[in-house]
């Protein structure tokens, strides 16, 4: 959806250039937010030479690897209509669908996480 059809559709036309500036500026702080998050933790491992550290996370990237390459392979690679509109190959719905599967798989782990400890924490 380009500038022009929200002009049209909503009459926003003093307003766009904002909403373009705020999408971008979130696009570049949840990089910005990805890469502090993945490359800080490893410079910090290095710096302090803790090789236990850097063992731990080379662990949680493989897990994480491994999540995405299962909830790839059970993803389905339908492009209907819409996603054609868009330019969406087979290959990209499979890959969305698996980022999708496992952003679920993910949740529910974290959900019995909090009920585990919430109930774990209540008998001691």
């Amino acid at each position: 959806m380009s500038d022009q059809d929200l002009i049209s559709r909503f009459g926003y036309e003093g307003q766009i250039g904002l909403f373009s500036f705020a999408l971008y500026l979130s696009y570049a702080l949840t990089v910005f937010a990805i890469i502090g998050s993945t490359i800080l933790p490893v410079l910090n491992a290095i710096r302090l030479s803790d090789t236990k550290s850097l063992i731990k996370l080379g662990a949680i990237a493989a897990i994480m690897a491994v999540m995405f390459l299962i909830c790839w392979g059970i993803s389905s690679d339908e492009v209907t209509k819409i996603y054609a509109n868009f330019g969406i190959t087979a290959g990209g719905s499979k890959a969305i669908g698996g980022g999708i599967i496992m952003t679920y798989v993910f949740t529910i782990a974290t959900l019995l996480g909090i009920v585990y400890t919430e109930v774990t924490s209540l008998f001691k």
